[in-house]
């Protein structure tokens, strides 16, 4: 329910737990997650403190005080708890994301990619090190290593949309369109509602009224208004060619 936003079922979820389960850590972080989506900052903190203090190698409680640093404007401390969760072989994917995204923001890409490289280095069979190197080396021009260390992640992680999705820009933005193309149209067979995917393609794709493209790309624009604003944005440009 907090992952589809519906927070005051989930609030009301967790809380008849509570009752029933008295002083669970997951159900503190549960009870956590809720109270900072409604900005009750505070009352969040105190919820993750205690599901620390009641196991403090708990991944997922270190993951959220660290997202309720962030809603404080606290960025320094979040991201030493971050660093925490993804300095170790086995890292909290949520928090490599968060991690990832939250240094992008700040304009932080070199120390990024530096300690990205030095994951990738120290744990060569994390598929999400490899990954996020090679996406990060890629944004920042360098195909020459974004393209190994995705090739990399491809062959720990076949199939997968993202990385396939990757590759496709690494392609692309070396003048290989056809490869690119291919992908891409790769990476949306196995998710159809990719809206990044479906911008990309539709640079080059010649549309028809009908075909298999138009059709999946109208069914995805049906979701609209439950995406994000970016994914509007990805959408809304494939619409328009």
């Amino acid at each position: 329910l907090l992952a589809t936003k519906r927070n005051d079922r989930a609030q009301k979820l967790f809380e008849l737990l509570s009752a029933r389960a008295p002083k669970n850590k997951e159900v503190l972080l549960g009870l956590a997650a809720c109270k900072r989506h409604v900005r009750d900052l505070p009352a969040a903190e105190a919820l993750a403190a205690e599901a620390l203090t009641m196991d403090p190698s708990y991944l997922a409680a270190t993951h959220e005080m660290a997202e309720i640093l962030l809603a404080k404007g606290a960025f320094d401390e979040a991201l030493a708890l971050l660093e925490k969760n993804v300095f170790r072989e086995d890292a909290h994917p949520d928090s490599i994301d968060l991690w990832v995204a939250q240094l992008r923001e700040k304009k932080r890409e070199t120390y990024l990619q530096q300690k990205l490289e030095w994951l990738a280095g120290k744990c060569p069979q994390k598929v999400e090190f490899v990954f996020a190197y090679g996406m990060t080396a890629n944004r920042a021009g360098e195909l020459t290593l974004a393209r190994p260390a995705l090739e990399r992640a491809n062959a720990l992680a076949p199939n997968n949309s993202k990385i396939l999705y990757e590759l496709g820009i690494v392609e692309r933005i070396a003048g290989n369109i056809e490869k690119s193309n291919d992908f891409i149209r790769r990476s949306l067979a196995l998710r159809p509602d990719f809206p990044a995917g479906l911008r990309t393609l539709g640079v080059d794709h010649r549309y028809a009224y009908g075909d298999d493209e138009f059709k999946r790309l109208n069914r995805v624009a049906a979701g609209l208004a439950e995406m994000s604003v970016e994914d509007q944005i990805q959408t809304h440009y494939a619409l328009g060619k």
